[in-house]
């Protein structure tokens, strides 16, 4: 006779000294065998959804700016660091500059100790905030260095970021730091912070350069950079020295190979390697070309008002609801309700809170009129603009039947007798 027999076992661990779990055993009914569920636990590296966080880093830096750092000087802040861990207990913690966002190079050190590309490291005890001075001082090119930042982490969890993991109990401070050049300055006249390319400038964006200085014998070449929300700067057009004249310097920027989206634009100075560098403050603006259009169908959709219905059509952007402000020149909406003979329906027109919806209200109750019952109603949305100013380019029309009498008759069961 054989018998066959299967074995089960299971193993709980956990790498981490000072972790640990209740956990609950019961009995799976369906398959008859055991089912853990978590009822507490104290958790680290990373912290497990459910249980305490052994760790949990704070980081403060004061000032967060400090500008007109003297030549060959140091910025000095102060970082408090924190320590909340939620399991009272002292606990080690890192910090480190985030290093792509000092991509000049400024040299930043915390207890005299540089954290450019590794990291100083801290054991605090809980609750307990350490002052420590951090410094910085400038690197080989740049003057300015803006949104450095600081980061402050158990060391065990960085390794899992670098594994595409997240950090989970770090925490990130900022700085800014200015230091005085030798190089020119040089600034952005145009376009102004909160710039806009729509369809009507033709991928041209007005650029004026002002600021620098043609009588400093380092100045070399400006540059203009721009860059797309979450990515990097990119130079887009560099003058010489002998190419600038006078106080201000245009320059019409071709943005026709750029997606839409938000962007930032600066200005750059350079000064050689002894001269370095020196930065505009930076100008956001927006780059929105497309045309607005329907989401979706417009009300009614199924050719029939009913009482209550609204009528409207939803677009994909948000609409200018000023239509008496619109430049004449571009556009002149048309919002209107009419019948097949051409015949207005007087109406008001109302844009939703969301700004993407279009309603247009009859002045009179559509279903009091028995003389538009079996009538086809028209509805059309023409040559509206966005909050950018584009244009709608294709014009919606749909049209609908009044029910001003609405009958119906629909019993659950019929029967006839025949004699």
């Amino acid at each position: 006779m054989i018998i066959q027999a299967t074995e089960r076992g299971y193993v709980f661990d956990d790498g981490d000294i000072g972790d640990f779990f209740s956990i609950d055993i019961k009995t799976d009914k369906a398959y008859g065998v055991p089912a853990f569920t978590l009822r507490s636990g104290t958790t680290s590296c990373p912290h497990e959804p459910g249980s305490q966080p052994r760790d949990d880093a704070r980081i403060q830096i004061f000032p967060p700016q400090i500008n007109n750092v003297p030549i060959g000087g140091k910025a000095v802040f102060i970082a408090n660091l924190l320590n909340e861990s939620q399991s009272r207990e002292t606990r080690e913690y890192h910090v480190r500059v985030i290093s792509t966002t000092n991509p000049d190079g400024a040299i930043v050190s915390i207890g005299g100790e540089q954290i450019n590309n590794n990291p100083a490291s801290f054991f605090l005890d809980f609750n307990q905030t350490a002052n420590i001075a951090l410094t910085v001082e400038r690197g080989p090119l740049a003057a300015t260095y803006d949104s450095i930042g600081i980061m402050m982490f158990p060391p065990c969890e960085y390794s899992l970021w670098e594994n595409n993991g997240n950090i989970t109990s770090g925490d990130t401070a900022w700085i800014f730091v200015d230091f005085q050049s030798e190089c020119s300055n040089v600034s952005l006249h145009l376009p102004g912070d909160g710039w806009l390319v729509n369809q009507n400038n033709n991928n041209i964006l007005n650029v004026a350069f002002t600021g620098y200085d043609l009588n400093n014998p380092a100045l070399e070449s400006i540059t203009l950079q721009y860059k797309r929300e979450g990515q990097g700067w990119i130079d887009d057009v560099t003058y010489q020295k002998d190419e600038l004249s006078g106080n201000f310097f245009d320059y019409a920027f071709n943005v026709s190979g750029l997606p839409d989206g938000n962007y930032r634009l600066r200005a750059i100075a350079f000064c050689g390697i002894e001269g370095g560098l020196s930065y505009s403050s930076e100008q956001k603006g927006i780059i929105d070309r497309s045309s607005l259009a329907p989401f979706g169908t417009p009300v009614p959709a199924d050719g029939y008002l009913r009482f209550g219905q609204e009528i409207s059509v939803v677009f994909d952007k948000n609409i200018d609801c000023n239509f008496a402000g619109y430049d004449p020149s571009l556009s002149k909406a048309k919002v209107k309700l009419y019948l097949e003979n051409g015949t207005e329906i007087p109406s008001t027109v109302q844009c939703s809170e969301g700004l993407d919806k279009i309603i247009i209200v009859p002045n009179q109750d559509l279903f009091s009129q028995p003389l538009l019952e079996g009538v086809k109603v028209f509805a059309l949305v023409d040559s509206i603009q966005d909050i950018s100013g584009n244009v709608q380019k294709y014009k919606t029309e749909w049209s609908f039947l009044v029910n001003v009498s609405p009958v119906s008759w629909n019993p659950k069961k019929c029967s006839f007798n025949c004699t």
